[in-house]
C-alpha cells in the first residue's frame, strides 16, 4: 500500500499540540505559573488545543486502519497486530515510569496505591487510564492516559465497523451521524462530552469514510474549511453550538486541509515527516511521563519566560532519545513474539 504523507504530517501536528499542551499545562500544576496567565497560550472561545489534537488522532487512526485494510481483512491477523503494537509499548514504558518513581521515592511498594492486586488486570488491558474517568480503582501510572484505553476498545469493534462501511459507505455515515448527533442533544454520558467513547468513535468513523475514500478530497474544499478554521480560531466569542460539535467540526477541517495536500507531499520525500509519524505513538507514550518528571525538577529555577523556553528543549531533547529506545526494543519484543 502507498503510504499516504499527508497521515504522517497530521500525525506530527496533532502530537505536536498535545506535548505543546502538557507542557504549559505542568507549568501550572507544578506551581510555576498561575492557570490565569496560561489559559491563552492553548484556549480561545471556539477551540482548545488538547481536544483538537485528541481528536484528529482519532480521525487519523480510523483512516490509517480503513487504509490498511483496504484490500483484505484477516481477523486474527489484525487483533495479533493491532493489540501487539499498542500494548508492548505501552507495557514498557509503564515498566520504566515504575521504575522511575520508585527511584524518586525510594520505594518499590510506594509507588502503587493499596488496592486489590486483581485489578491490575486493568494495566494488562491497557484500560486503567479510561477505566479512571468512571472513578474505579486501577494501578495506572498516567501512561497513555484515557485515550489509550478508548482507542483500544474502538479497535475491539473495528471488524464490525469495517463490515457496515464495507457494505454501505452512505448508510454507515449516515447512522453514525445520527447516533453523534443524539448523544450531543441527549448528553448520554457521565464524562464530559469530549472524552465520550460514541463521540470519539464518530470522529473514529469518519477518519474510517475518509480513508476508504480518499478520491474525494479535493482542493476545493479549502474554500470551507480554511474559512471554517479561521471562524474558529479568531472568533472571540463562543459560536451557538455545543462544544462536541465544535470540537468534530474543527477537527474535521484541519483534517481535509492537510489532506489535500497529498500530492504535493508525494513529490518530497520527507524523511523527517516519516520518521516522526512513525514513532508519534511511542512518543506519545513517553512525553508525558518526561514532562511530568522533569518539570517540578525544575520549577525552582523557573524565573522568567526565558527559562521556560529552556526547560521545553530539554524536555525535548529527553523524549526524543527515550522514544526511540522504546521503539526499538518494542519492534524486538514484536519480532520475538511473531
Amino acid at each position: 500500500m502507498k503510504r499516504v504523507k499527508s497521515l504522517d504530517l497530521l500525525r506530527v501536528v496533532g502530537f505536536s499540540l498535545i506535548i505543546y499542551y502538557h507542557m504549559i499545562v505542568q507549568l501550572q500544576i507544578s506551581g510555576i505559573y498561575p492557570i490565569e496567565m496560561l489559559t491563552k497560550f492553548y484556549e480561545g472561545a471556539n477551540f482548545h488545543v488538547a481536544t483538537l489534537a485528541v481528536a484528529l488522532f482519532f480521525m487519523i487512526s480510523g483512516a490509517g486502519l480503513s487504509l490498511s485494510t483496504k484490500e483484505h481483512f484477516d481477523y486474527k491477523q489484525y487483533y495479533k497486530k493491532r493489540f501487539l503494537r499498542i500494548l508492548i509499548p505501552f507495557y514498557l514504558v509503564y515498566a520504566l515510569t515504575v521504575l522511575g518513581k520508585a527511584f524518586q521515592r525510594h520505594s518499590l511498594a510506594a509507588v502503587f496505591p493499596a488496592i486489590s492486586p486483581w485489578r491490575f488486570l486493568f494495566t494488562i488491558t491497557g484500560l486503567d487510564g479510561y477505566l479512571e474517568l468512571y472513578g474505579v480503582e486501577t494501578f495506572s501510572m498516567g501512561v497513555g492516559e484515557w485515550f489509550l484505553g478508548c482507542i483500544l476498545l474502538l479497535y475491539v469493534v473495528y471488524p464490525f465497523l469495517r463490515s457496515l462501511l464495507q457494505r454501505s459507505a452512505p448508510i454507515f455515515l449516515i447512522l453514525t451521524t445520527v447516533v453523534y448527533v443524539l448523544v450531543i442533544i441527549g448528553n448520554f454520558s457521565i464524562l464530559p462530552l469530549h472524552q465520550n467513547i460514541i463521540l470519539k468513535g464518530y470522529e473514529f468513523c469518519l477518519g474510517m469514510f475518509l480513508g476508504k475514500h480518499l478520491s474525494l478530497v479535493k482542493s476545493k474544499c479549502l474554500f470551507l474549511t480554511i474559512p471554517g478554521i479561521l471562524l474558529f480560531l479568531l472568533c472571540p466569542v463562543a459560536l451557538p453550538v455545543s462544544e462536541p460539535f465544535r470540537i468534530t467540526v474543527l477537527a474535521l477541517s484541519v483534517f481535509l486541509t492537510i489532506l489535500v495536500t497529498e500530492p504535493y507531499l508525494q513529490k518530497r520525500k520527507l524523511p523527517w515527516i516519516t520518521a516522526f509519524s512513525g514513532a508519534s505513538y511511542e512518543l506519545f507514550l513517553v512525553h508525558h511521563v518526561i514532562i511530568c518528571f522533569l518539570t517540578p525538577l525544575a520549577a525552582p529555577y523557573i524565573q522568567n519566560p526565558a527559562a521556560v523556553l529552556v526547560l521545553f528543549l530539554i524536555q525535548i531533547l529527553v523524549m526524543i532519545p527515550v522514544t526511540i529506545l522504546v521503539k526499538f526494543v518494542s519492534n524486538g519484543i514484536i519480532s520475538l513474539l511473531k
